[in-house]
Order: structure tokens, then sequence, then C-alpha cells
């Protein structure tokens, strides 16, 4: 019967392997300041794989996406206005 530790959360933020792996990046995140996040699982020798950017706040690209789905400027206002969608405000 194949058995192994359980670790917690916790546990793992401190784990040797993981730690020696460089298996945690750290970055800035705009809002939450430094950020622990798990390397990219998949590694590749002649592409490697990397974390280049935070992910994007709720609303930061709402404009953009609506307008690829075919929305015009004044449908996109409409959602907007209506609460439907959010746009990110910097703040």
């Amino acid at each position: 019967m194949p058995v192994q530790e359980v670790y917690s959360k916790e546990d793992l933020l401190e784990n040797e392997q993981l730690q020696a792996t460089g298996f945690w990046q750290f970055h800035e995140h705009p809002t939450e300041g430094t950020v622990r996040m798990p390397d990219p699982p998949v590694r590749f020798a002649q592409n490697p794989s990397s974390i280049r950017s935070m992910p994007p706040l709720l609303g930061e690209q709402s404009r953009d996406i609506l307008a690829e789905a075919g929305y015009s400027d004044d449908e996109i206002e409409g959602l907007l206005a209506s609460g439907a969608s959010v746009q990110h405000t910097g703040a």
C-alpha cells in the first residue's frame, strides 16, 4: 500500500524540497505587494516557462474583451453603466 505524508499549506511554504527546486517565486503585485506564487509546473529545456506578469485585476481588461466579442462602444458603456460588467479604475 503506497503511503505519503500529508502536508498542510503552511508546511509547504517552508518545505526544503520546494525551496531547493525554486518552486516558490516572489512577484510584486500592484495592489497586494509581494506575493508568493508557485513556479509553472511544466519545464521545457528549449522554452523555459516563467511568470512574466501578474494576472489582470478585476475589470482591467473588460473593455478590450467586450470589444473583441463584438460589442460596440455604446453597448460596452451600457454594460458598464448597468453593472453587468465592471472596469478597473486604477484605485
